[in-house]
């Protein structure tokens, strides 16, 4: 250390910087003031402005009646579009069960007529083949 110095700039520099956290410090301690003049000011406050409190207590009530009020008119909304998804989707069933049911019973009559033409078609090569037609 006995090797170490310092320029005359790097000096004024550090000065400069001290002064600055002096006047930081400074500044500080008078905006923080004591806590019994905060508690002071609060209750000026207070005495100002008595019914910011009730206000305030109105406004929450407000809100709550304003969103209950919107909760339950989503609710309606939401019965309303359930029921008519819900009868919309009825109506798909039954259209699908009716054209199922229609698929069915042709599927039943083809398969009639298929064994109805292989009934007649062997009726017809049985005779054949004994000599009786043709």
């Amino acid at each position: 250390m006995s090797d170490a110095f310092i320029t005359a700039d790097q000096y004024n520099e550090i000065l400069k910087r001290l002064g600055k956290l002096e006047h930081k410090e400074q500044y500080k301690e008078q905006s923080m003031g004591k806590h019994e003049d905060v508690y002071k000011d609060v209750e000026e406050l207070k005495k100002n402005f008595p019914n910011v409190e009730k206000d305030v207590a109105v406004n929450r009530t407000k809100f709550d009646s304003l969103e209950e009020k919107i909760d339950y008119r989503f609710d309606m909304m939401d019965e309303k579009f359930t029921g008519k998804f819900n009868t919309q989707e009825r109506i798909m069933n039954e259209k699908f069960n009716t054209m199922n049911e229609k698929f069915n019973s042709l599927e039943k009559r083809f398969m009639m007529m298929w064994v109805l033409q292989t009934v007649t078609f062997l009726a017809i090569l049985g005779l054949y083949l004994k000599g009786i037609i043709f």
